[in-house]
């Protein structure tokens, strides 16, 4: 993307004509600033502009002065981060080390024109303060350029429910963009029923015992209370007279205990 040519090859020449005068001069402290301008001239002419971009960003850092601000600025725009490129061109009209010149000034005006109306203004407000906002997939915050279109908006923060949407965008439109994002609910964690512990006093009486669920409960009903103990018994008294004539005649017997179990369950 090429914009004002003419304006571009003003400043190439205005660069090269101090990079001369530069050369011409006595060494001095800021060589190594002259000459990283020209070789972002050489590159910014080829079309190289990220080239270009950290020669001039390289420049600035050793003098920094509102004519590599601008220069910066330019390039900004061709590499189309029009936010930066905003910021750089604005910052070149107010900064008073080597001012520009009537014409560079006019130039960075015109600039700043045609961005105005070719691209779009978007103002970003966010709601947590501490949520991230991603505008095409790069980090964004503030006032943010950005050519007409559909471009996609993703805002993010910990604790709160990301959110997505389509950002379309008209030529020279200017908006103020509010985020809110909804807070995640947090379910509470399932209650586990548990079995009650045995009290001190519990478990000190070794009469308690603890009902087991899986233990068949069992017949605690008293013998006495059985009814075929009493149809043992009604055997055992509607035979006695048999049974006692039995023992009687049984000289022999060596064992009438078991004889008379033995009669009982005959009588049964």
């Amino acid at each position: 993307m090429r914009l004002y040519p003419q304006a571009i090859l003003l400043a190439c020449v205005s660069w090269l004509m101090t990079a001369a005068l530069a050369a011409q001069a006595p060494a001095d402290p800021r060589l190594d600033y002259d000459h990283a301008v020209a070789a972002a001239l050489t590159a910014f002419g080829s079309g190289d502009y990220w080239k270009a971009r950290g020669l001039f960003e390289r420049a600035h850092a050793l003098k920094p002065n509102a004519r590599t601000l601008r220069a910066l600025g330019l390039t900004a725009v061709e590499l189309k981060r029009y936010t930066q490129a905003r910021q750089e061109l604005e910052d070149s009209q107010q900064d008073k080390r080597d001012p520009l010149t009537p014409a560079q000034r006019e130039e960075v005006s015109n600039m700043l024109k045609w961005m105005q109306g070719a691209l779009a203004t978007v103002q970003l407000g966010v709601e947590p303060a501490q949520a991230q906002v991603f505008v095409d997939g790069q980090l964004a915050s503030g006032l943010v350029v950005l050519e007409p279109g559909q471009h996609s908006l993703r805002v993010v923060a910990d604790g709160y429910q990301a959110r997505e949407q389509a950002l379309p965008l008209e030529a020279g439109t200017q908006q103020v963009l509010a985020l809110v994002l909804d807070r995640l609910e947090l379910k509470p964690p399932p209650v586990v029923a548990s079995t009650p512990a045995l009290s001190p006093a519990d478990a000190a009486n070794t009469a308690f015992v603890q009902p087991d669920a899986g233990t068949t409960h069992t017949d605690s009903t008293s013998i006495t209370q059985r009814w075929w103990f009493w149809t043992a018994i009604g055997v055992v008294v509607v035979g006695g007279t048999v049974t006692a004539i039995a023992l009687a005649s049984s000289k022999g017997a060596t064992d009438p205990i078991g004889h008379a179990v033995t009669t009982l369950q005959a009588g049964r």
